[in-house]
């Protein structure tokens, strides 16, 4: 009799217990707005929310330039609808103005390791596989590479491809100084190295394909051991979105790749 009191009590507990947990789970989902790709179409408007740097999104002169920036304006040509750049703060602030509604992605490096709350968030495909470029002087020996003949490497101020290095300084144990320039962005940077006046910077393989055109001084044939992956965040609801996301990039991509064989060809 002890026994079966015993066994009951247990089984009331665990009955609870799961009870909590999800009515927990319940209450966080429901902590995020649910807008997905029905209430985005009806606005007829996608708020894109990504970092200011050299490589997302940045204002060169007169021109906007930036991964972001690109890609925001495909999705316009395909969707037709309006699609806004906002810019990042912190990334618990990203997540809460994603999970608030105030913007509908997140645009950003974010490695796909990153833990991220699965009940409120989702990721894209990965959108960007590119290799990044060391961009040196052709007048440099050709044996030298970050941490070997080449000690430091100066990137735009608060640069998605310090998170990228820093990664790759821990994986291969070369040792290099990272320095985070204020005022210029990364073609600027690029066109210092030129000149002689910083050692090398980083640049994407987009970037490069300008770059090497402009600029003959320059060196960008050693690309870095590791790319850059734009695992892209949604809200966990939106799914129809996600979905819509992933064809339309897969299609700018597809797009990409026959413009670059047309222009090599």
């Amino acid at each position: 009799m002890l026994y079966l009191g015993l066994l009951l009590a247990v089984l009331l507990c665990m009955f609870f217990i799961g009870h909590r947990i999800k009515s927990v789970k319940e209450s966080v989902e429901s902590d995020c707005i649910e807008r997905d790709y029905e209430q985005i179409a009806e606005r007829g408007e996608l708020n894109i929310l990504t970092a200011y740097d050299g490589l997302n999104y940045s204002i060169e002169g007169d021109s906007t330039v930036g991964a972001v920036y690109r890609v925001a304006r495909e999705l316009r040509q395909i969707s037709g609808w309006q699609v806004n750049v906002l810019l990042a703060g912190s990334w618990a602030e990203s997540l809460a103005d994603l999970c608030s509604g105030r913007v509908d992605v997140i645009a950003m490096p974010v490695a796909q390791t990153t833990q991220i709350d699965s009940t409120r968030y989702r990721y894209l495909e990965p959108i960007h596989h590119g290799l990044l470029y060391l961009v040196k002087r052709k007048d440099r020996s050709a044996s030298d590479r970050l941490g070997q003949g080449i000690d430091s490497v100066v990137l735009p101020r608060a640069s998605s491809v310090g998170i990228v290095l820093r990664h790759l300084s821990e994986e291969t144990g070369n040792n290099f100084r990272i320095v985070e320039d204020p005022v210029y962005g990364s073609e600027q940077l690029a066109i210092r190295v030129a000149e002689g006046n910083i050692a090398a910077t980083i640049c994407s393989d987009w970037e490069v394909s300008r770059l090497i055109r402009l600029l003959p001084e320059i060196d960008c044939s050693v690309p870095i051991s590791v790319g850059l992956r734009q695992g892209w965040v949604l809200r966990h609801s939106s799914i129809c979105l996600a979905d819509s996301l992933n064809s339309w990039l897969m299609r700018i991509l597809t797009e990409r790749k026959r413009k670059e064989d047309n222009f090599n060809n």
